[in-house]
């Protein structure tokens, strides 16, 4: 029974030195609104309205050809990055596959909070206040206009986005249905498959949510605010107060792990599969940072073969 405790100990308690963390960029300005997608990571760096959009694939970062003044909100599938650019006039929506950039829309419209999966594009038309999506040769509205609709994140054909300030809507290629209202102001909405989360603020401070397709788990539960949440599988993180500044967490549907612990407010997490990104204060200047989600330790394979033993020792017994 000690060998199966100590088990359960190693597998749950992963302190945040245990993450190996990698500072990406070395710049005088800011970086943040980091992505991710693989080991493929895209940001926004710049200031003063000359914001540019950078990819990086494990080796080299690049300048993606964007507007001539402001490129924001990166978003990255594979190798295909989508952002928000000013064209002169208004808000456009770009994509970039590595080669050429391709502007999506082209309209009067402000539009905003890109998101790919794949070929799809899903974004937000804060003049019309609609959900619309681009499957890579025409543009559908989703959203059903009866409501202000904006951030959308998209996983394949599914579709999540906030709604009025307060609800959380899904839309999985055909039907539209309305997450369980918490009787919160939600939003901040992600998706991965069918798995969505969401911050949900009860006027004092908010709470990570997470949906599996058909419950409702409330992860956090304190009283510091806990906010924009991503997610991959099962894996979720976002930022939390931790009473000096603001750090980086993972909760692994079981347990929740601090990733970061530094003096630094580290903002703007996003996840793909077991890599972790986000913009961290170094110097005065927000940096992009990178960390993997460690794989079990020797000492942990170690006291599985321990619990295995005892295990085996009962059953002789």
């Amino acid at each position: 029974m000690r060998a199966l405790f100590l088990l359960t100990v190693l597998l749950f308690a992963l302190p945040a030195h245990a993450f190996q963390i990698t500072q990406i960029t070395h710049t005088s300005t800011h970086d943040f609104e980091a992505g991710v997608s693989g080991s493929n990571v895209v940001w926004r760096g710049g200031e003063g309205g000359n914001e540019e959009i950078y990819f990086y694939d494990g080796v080299t970062t690049t300048l993606v050809p964007g507007s001539s003044t402001r490129n924001v909100e990166p978003d990255i599938s594979g190798s295909t990055v989508v952002w928000r650019g000013l064209d002169g006039n208004d808000y456009e929506v770009y994509l970039w596959d590595g080669t050429t950039t391709t502007q999506i829309t082209d309209n009067e419209n402000f539009d905003a909070f890109p998101a790919i999966s794949g070929s799809n594009v899903a974004w937000a038309d804060l003049t019309l206040d609609e959900i619309f999506l681009w499957d890579g040769s025409n543009i559908t509205q989703i959203s059903d206009g009866t409501g202000y609709s904006d951030y959308p994140d998209i996983s394949g054909a599914n579709v999540v986005w906030r709604e009025n300030d307060s609800d959380i809507y899904l839309w999985d290629g055909a039907t539209t249905i309305q997450l369980p209202d918490m009787g919160l102001n939600e939003g901040q909405p992600a998706i991965s498959g069918s798995n969505v989360v969401w911050e949900a603020n009860d006027g004092g401070h908010s709470e990570i949510y997470f949906w599996d397709g058909v419950s409702v788990t409330q992860i956090t539960h304190n009283d510091t605010h806990d906010f924009l949440p991503d997610i991959s599988g099962s894996n979720v993180v976002w930022s939390s107060w931790d009473g000096n500044d603001y750090e980086v967490y993972l909760w692994d549907g079981t347990t929740t792990t601090q990733i970061t612990e530094n003096s630094a407010n580290d903002l703007h997490v996003a996840i793909s599969g077991d890599t972790v990104v986000w913009s961290g204060e170094e110097d005065g200047n927000r940096e992009i940072y990178m960390t993997t989600i460690p794989e079990p330790s020797t000492a942990l394979l170690l006291a599985a073969g321990l619990a295995g033993l005892a295990a085996a020792g009962r059953r002789r017994a």
